[in-house]
Parts: C-alpha cells; sequence; structure tokens
C-alpha cells in the first residue's frame, strides 16, 4: 500500500507544469514612451514563485527622470479547475486601496491580459476620469502581447469606458533587460 501511493506521488509529480508557458515573461522587460507630455520609463518585472507555482510580477514607472516607483504587484497562477491563468494584483501607493483580479491567456505568440480593476469611493478612476462613488468603482482593461522574438514583445492596451472598448496605448516596444 505504502509502494502504491509513493509511486502515484511520483506520477502526480511529473505531470506537466502549466506555468511553464509564462516562462517567456520572466526577467526585467523596459518601455520608453510619451504620454500626454510625460516622460515614462516602465519596467516590468516577471520572477518565479515557489516551485514554479507562480509568477510574482512587478510594475515600476517614472515619469519624467523622477525616482522609480512601484505601481503594483501581481500574482499569476494556474486555476487547474478554470484551465485558465488568473492574475491578482494591488496597487501599491500610499493609502492606496486598489486591487484587480482577471485571467491571462498564452499562446505560442500571444499574451492576453484581461483585469477588472476595484477602485475604493473617493479614489480617481483614470482614462474615464470620475472619482469612484459610494461603494467603489470598476475599470477593466486588456493588455495584448503579441511576441517579436526572445527579447521584445509589442503591446497594446484598451480600456472599456462606457461601454465600449478604446486603445489607451498602442504599438509599445518592450524590451528584455535581463
Amino acid at each position: 500500500m505504502l509502494l502504491c501511493i509513493c509511486l502515484n506521488q511520483l506520477s502526480f509529480g511529473q505531470k506537466e507544469n502549466p506555468n511553464e508557458k509564462l516562462g517567456y515573461l520572466i526577467g526585467t522587460w523596459k518601455l520608453e514612451l510619451e504620454y500626454k507630455e510625460m516622460s515614462i520609463v516602465a519596467f516590468m518585472d516577471f520572477e518565479w514563485g515557489v516551485n514554479k507555482t507562480y509568477v510574482l510580477s512587478r510594475n515600476r514607472n517614472s515619469r519624467n527622470g523622477g525616482p522609480e516607483e512601484t505601481e503594483n504587484t501581481a500574482m499569476i497562477s494556474w486555476d487547474g479547475v478554470a484551465e485558465t491563468f488568473v492574475i491578482n494584483s494591488v496597487y501599491n501607493g500610499p493609502g492606496d486601496l486598489l486591487v484587480g483580479r482577471g485571467t491571462v491567456d498564452v499562446t505560442d505568440k500571444k499574451i492576453f491580459r484581461d483585469i477588472l480593476l476595484h477602485y475604493a469611493e473617493g479614489e480617481k478612476i483614470p482614462f474615464i476620469n470620475e472619482v469612484a462613488g459610494k461603494g467603489g468603482g470598476k475599470l477593466r482593461y486588456r493588455q495584448h502581447w503579441e511576441k517579436i522574438d526572445n527579447e521584445s514583445f509589442r503591446g497594446r492596451m484598451e480600456v472599456l469606458m462606457h461601454g465600449e472598448w478604446k486603445t489607451t496605448f498602442d504599438n509599445e516596444i518592450w524590451r528584455k533587460q535581463k
């Protein structure tokens, strides 16, 4: 009986890890862009969690040559029941009460993130230029990343504004730093 349990554990441990599909992201990615008369240098850091059971990501930004600030931290993991990657993020500004939840789809050439952000009452909701009212507010966005090669990808970000998808950033070229 004990031998049977051990063999079962060994065969279970040899299952393909779906998180390996996220391996392309591991490292630090950089984007330089101009947005509304502002110069932005953005970084996304992706690293494996324990035993590759999840990926931890951090987004950092520098605006107009200022110091880098961590904007958000997220965890991407495989949901074996729903058979999809899920993402949960928190924003890291002082007093920031913003969280996001969503899904991540991965193919050989594309990565697609679809996230619903939850804003606390009184917080400004970007892009739609509203303040979250009583009970808070929500903003849905999605990102499309198309792999160019092992060192770069092209990105597009869209926001759902008043029932219609609007592109906020397009043709972003992210380059792997390390």
